[in-house]
């Protein structure tokens, strides 16, 4: 019997048994998405948490403060403890260094929202422990603005290519690194979306995970990067100046800077897109 005569049989004998079978009962519902739930944490003196990352090997997120540098370590079925985060990284004055992002390479990549750079640190400078970063300038492409509102997140999306978010206007701008270039790399900005107040993003799968200070943008990017759609933005009560961003399973960890608001500090879990 060929493959299309078997499929046409299968789906007369389902025919035939739906019209002398009783009509089946209607599907049952998915189950709602777990609500928002909060994690407090601890020290309110500490203030201002503004990053976060998730170490699977532990499961547990740590979220680092504005204020002095402290780190708070959580995980997703408990309470938050602290420490005092440990070193600096110095790149003279007049900089004000923001979102960072640790690509599978090993590179550690660093954005300044106050100068138009982009700070590069190898894998072997992060062994050491020292060494100096290197910086990647970004303009003229992406036009520096008065104050503290330049690019704030970066993700790597390759070894070799880069994406950058402008808090100022929300362009997102794809960076080619090739040494054989001018300066070292090619920016492009990348067309169809934008997110103001963009900030410390993630990437998940071929997504931008966004947060822009009233919630959460999700971008769905082209196979190269050259294009990005806006396919969802997440707003909750409990969104309090989200400034961090990290997937972890079926949630989105978004850390609340509450930059004017009294404490306690928080770190909201809401159910992931997609």
């Amino acid at each position: 019997m060929t493959p299309f005569r078997t499929v046409v049989v299968a789906a007369t004998a389902v025919l035939v048994a739906a019209c002398s079978a009783p009509s089946p009962p209607p599907p049952v519902a998915p189950p709602a998405p777990a609500p928002v739930s909060l994690y407090t944490l601890e020290k309110p003196e500490h203030r201002v948490p503004v990053s976060i990352a998730w170490h699977a090997e532990s499961g547990a997120f740590f979220a680092g403060t504005h204020y002095d540098g402290s780190i708070y370590r959580g995980t997703p079925s408990g309470s938050t403890t602290w420490r005092r985060g440990p070193g600096a990284f110095d790149t003279g004055p007049g900089g004000h260094l923001h979102g960072l992002h640790v690509a599978d390479s090993g590179d550690v990549w660093v954005t300044d929202n106050t100068r138009p750079v982009l700070w590069h640190l190898t894998p072997e400078q992060v062994a050491a422990g020292s060494g100096t970063p290197a910086s990647i300038p970004l303009s003229p492409e992406i036009p520096l603005v008065s104050g503290p509102d330049n690019v704030e997140g970066v993700v790597a999306v390759s070894d070799t290519r880069l994406v950058v978010v402008k808090y100022a206007d929300g362009t997102l701008y794809r960076i080619d690194l090739d040494p054989q270039v001018p300066e070292g790399r090619t920016i492009t900005p990348i067309a169809g979306a934008t997110v103001p107040l963009g900030s410390r993003m993630t990437l998940d799968g071929n997504r931008l995970v966004v947060p822009d200070e009233n919630g959460v943008s999700v971008v769905e990017l082209s196979d190269d990067a050259a294009r990005g759609t806006v396919v969802a933005q997440l707003r909750d009560p409990s969104f309090h100046n989200a400034t961090a961003v990290v997937r972890v399973g079926d949630r989105y960890l978004v850390v609340n800077a509450s930059w004017n608001d009294p404490p306690p500090y928080t770190v909201a879990s809401v159910p992931a897109v997609g």
